[in-house]
């Protein structure tokens, strides 16, 4: 039950961050990159507390982004729904889901933060949940980790 809750939170998972531009409160910028679209995301796990065998290993998947100016709203693995910002060529964004396996509710917080480079990204991503504590949830509680990826335009 654990791997298949482990799964599940992999499958909410992404890798795109909570912050202002480079940690800026306010972008100065007036060109940004533009990242709209579909992009092929390929991430590798930096860190998991809950599954630190899974540590090196690789998942594909896509992520779209919808750019309104400096403004993103990203949908990694059509799971999670990430806000943010664009700033010159970097960006952030992060968002929280909630999901309900089988009794286990289990609330995700997901960030990322990267540079654009024409049609190709990379960055940084990082996740941490926390459970109801549910019995179902056969005492796993809170766990994190993080990701590096890249992503291609299609």
């Amino acid at each position: 039950m654990i791997r298949i809750i482990w799964w599940a939170m992999q499958a909410v998972t992404a890798a795109l961050v909570v912050a202002g531009c480079r940690g800026d409160d306010e972008c100065e910028e007036t060109d940004h990159a533009d990242i709209g679209g579909t992009w092929n995301v390929t991430r590798t796990v930096t860190a998991d507390s809950c599954d630190p065998e899974s540590v090196g290993e690789e998942e594909t998947g896509l992520a779209t982004v919808t750019q309104n100016d400096a403004d993103l709203e990203i949908d990694l693995w059509g799971s999670i729904d990430l806000n943010g910002e664009i700033c010159g060529d970097h960006f952030s964004a992060g968002g929280t889901s909630t999901d309900d396996i089988f009794g286990c509710v289990l609330t995700q917080t997901v960030t990322i933060a990267g540079a654009v480079d024409g049609d190709r990204i990379s960055g940084q991503s990082s996740w941490s949940y926390r459970t109801n504590q549910d019995p179902i949830c056969l005492g796993v509680d809170t766990c994190s980790g993080g990701y590096s990826f890249t992503a291609e335009r299609q």
